[in-house]
């Protein structure tokens, strides 16, 4: 029996070394793998024993040669019908899928390509979200299908101040620095929260939940984000 399934991977795929696939901790050895732009299409031979309605847990671990540690992820495959005719689809770039905690929905898987929003002034006030000028990154769980969306205040006091003092760079060029700067920084702070829960699972939760928390930290940073990513990178080495 094969089994097609799709998962995002965010690493640079130059950098990609080896990609270690595990199904209940058990090493894969026969399945092929298409890699394009930042997502790997895995097609796994699985054991004829395999039945409509099992739910087989996957573990993935990718080896990038810029990364002192492998990425990990744990995704979970219910096996369904086989489709007579997968055909090519329409070519659309399908959605992040989503982790499976093993209670009543899945949760929004945290490391996948996340759905950015741009965010102006007059929208700021929005559908799970309140910014102010300070404001910098909102993070809201959207429900099993669709994930987290992330929503970046793009009229930032501090943004608009480095746009305003660095008349020479192109505005655009500081807003998706900003941006993708918020972004990194909010999927970081979800990966820690998740391996977090994973590792204690005794603590009660925080009283403060992960979205304020990314919010408030995103707020404190956002002064000194575009400054540091200017500063380290024009670093030589002989200034360290």
């Amino acid at each position: 029996m094969k089994l097609m399934l799709i998962t995002t991977i965010l690493v640079e795929t130059k950098n990609l070394v080896d990609l270690i696939l595990k199904i209940g901790k058990i090493s894969i050895k026969d399945y092929s793998l298409n890699l394009w732009n930042g997502l790997a299409t895995l097609t796994i031979t699985i054991h004829e024993t395999v039945k409509i309605g099992d739910k087989l847990c996957f573990q993935t671990e990718v080896i990038d040669s810029t990364k002192a540690e492998p990425f990990s992820e744990e995704f979970y495959i219910l096996i369904d019908k086989p489709q007579e005719n997968i055909g090519g689809g329409s070519g659309e770039r399908k959605k992040p899928p989503s982790i499976d905690t093993g209670k009543n929905r899945q949760e929004p898987s945290y490391l996948s390509i996340p759905d950015v929003t741009e965010v102006r002034r007059d929208k700021w006030v929005g559908n799970g979200y309140k910014f102010d000028e300070k404001s910098a990154l909102a993070v809201v769980d959207a429900g099993e299908d669709a994930g987290y969306k992330f929503f970046v205040n793009m009229d930032n006091v501090y943004l608009q101040m480095e746009i305003k003092e660095n008349t020479k760079i192109n505005p655009k060029l500081l807003e998706a620095k900003f941006m993708y700067g918020m972004v990194l920084i909010g999927i970081s702070l979800l990966d820690f929260d998740e391996k977090k829960k994973k590792i204690d699972q005794t603590n009660p939760r925080d009283e403060v939940s992960i979205y304020d928390r990314i919010s408030l930290f995103s707020e404190a940073i956002s002064p000194m984000l575009l400054p540091m990513i200017t500063s380290l990178g024009s670093l030589e080495p002989d200034e360290i």
